[in-house]
C-alpha cells in the first residue's frame, strides 16, 4: 500500500524534474533559472521562471507563483487533497535531483493521458499556434494530425507528431505532452544525409526554412535527448548526419555524445547558438 503524502513532502519534490516527468521542458535556461512557456495557459513568449535553487516558479505573464502544490492546482485543475492523492499513486515522496526515478513513476500515474481521435489538422487555434511559430502549414499539414486527448479527466486538442511506436508528441498554446509509447521518428526519402532534430517542433522549422530540402535529405526526430542511445546505430548508416538540437545542457550534452559516437555526424547548430533552439532562432527572423 502506498504512503500518503503530505503537503511537506509534495513541497520538497523538483519542480523542473516534475515538469520533466509530464513532458515539459525548458525553452531557456540561465543558471538557476529556467525559463518556460506556461504549463498552465497559451503563450507565445517563455515568461514562466522556475528558481532551481529556491524550487520555486514565477509567472510574469499573471504576475503569480508558488511552490510545486501551487503548480500543480493549476495544471490538473485540482485542489491540494486531489493533488496529494495523484501524486501519493507511486509513494514517490522524494527530494530535488535524486527524484527523477520516483517523479518518472509518478509520471504514470499522473499524466492518465489517452488519445480518443486523430483527424486532419485544420482546427484554427492550431493554425494559429503554428502561425505564431512561423512554420510552413502545409508542411505540418503532412505530418501531424490533430490530436483530441483525455488527460487527467479533461478533453483537449492539440497538434500531434506521431512517433514510430504510435505514440504522440502534443503541442499546443496549453500544453507540451506526450502520449505512450513514447519514441523517436524517422522519415526516410532514400537519402545518404540525415538531418537530426531534438523536437517536431524543430523539425517543421527545418523544413519551413528550406522546403526544397525536403526530399533531398532522411530526417530523425529524437522527442527527447534521453533517446540519444537509440539514434546513435541509425546515425551511423549514414554517409553524413547534421544536428540540429537544442541549446541547452541537455541538448549540448547530447550533441556531444552523438560526435563521440558517430564520426558522420557535424553539430550544425552553431548558426543559432545565441537562441534556445531552431525554432526559437527562426522565429527570431520575423521580428
Amino acid at each position: 500500500m502506498n504512503q500518503k503524502i503530505n503537503c511537506n513532502a509534495a513541497k520538497q519534490i523538483s519542480i523542473i524534474s516534475f515538469l520533466s516527468s509530464i513532458g515539459i521542458g525548458p525553452v531557456n535556461v540561465r543558471g538557476n533559472s529556467h525559463w518556460y512557456l506556461s504549463p498552465y495557459r497559451q503563450e507565445k513568449t517563455a515568461s514562466f521562471k522556475v528558481d532551481a535553487g529556491k524550487n520555486s516558479w514565477f509567472d510574469f505573464g499573471e504576475q503569480r507563483g508558488g511552490n510545486l502544490i501551487d503548480l500543480g492546482i493549476l495544471i490538473y485543475r485540482c485542489n491540494i487533497s486531489q493533488l496529494l492523492e495523484i501524486l501519493s499513486g507511486t509513494g514517490a515522496a522524494h527530494r530535488g535531483k535524486d527524484n527523477q526515478k520516483g517523479l518518472s513513476l509518478v509520471a504514470k500515474q499522473i499524466t492518465k493521458l489517452t488519445i480518443i481521435k486523430t483527424s486532419e489538422l485544420n482546427h484554427p487555434v492550431l493554425l494559429s499556434y503554428l502561425k505564431s511559430r512561423h512554420i510552413n502549414l502545409e508542411m505540418a499539414r503532412k505530418y501531424c494530425a490533430k490530436v483530441v486527448y483525455d488527460f487527467c479527466g479533461h478533453t483537449y486538442y492539440a497538434i500531434g507528431f506521431k512517433s514510430r511506436s504510435g505514440g504522440y508528441e502534443l503541442r499546443s498554446g496549453i500544453h507540451k505532452l506526450s502520449s505512450s509509447p513514447k519514441d523517436i521518428m524517422l522519415i526516410t526519402n532514400g537519402s545518404k544525409s540525415l538531418k537530426v532534430y531534438e523536437g517536431f517542433m524543430d523539425f517543421l522549422s527545418g523544413l519551413s526554412m528550406h522546403p526544397k530540402d525536403e526530399q533531398q535529405f532522411d530526417y530523425l526526430v529524437l522527442n527527447t535527448t534521453g533517446f540519444v542511445n537509440r539514434a546513435i546505430p541509425i546515425i551511423s548508416e549514414y554517409r553524413i548526419s547534421f544536428l540540429f538540437l537544442d541549446q541547452n545542457a541537455a541538448g549540448r550534452m547530447a550533441t556531444e555524445k552523438i560526435n563521440k559516437n558517430c564520426i558522420n555526424s557535424i553539430d550544425a547548430s552553431l548558426f543559432y547558438s545565441s537562441k534556445a533552439d531552431l525554432n526559437d532562432y527562426w522565429v527570431s527572423q520575423f521580428q
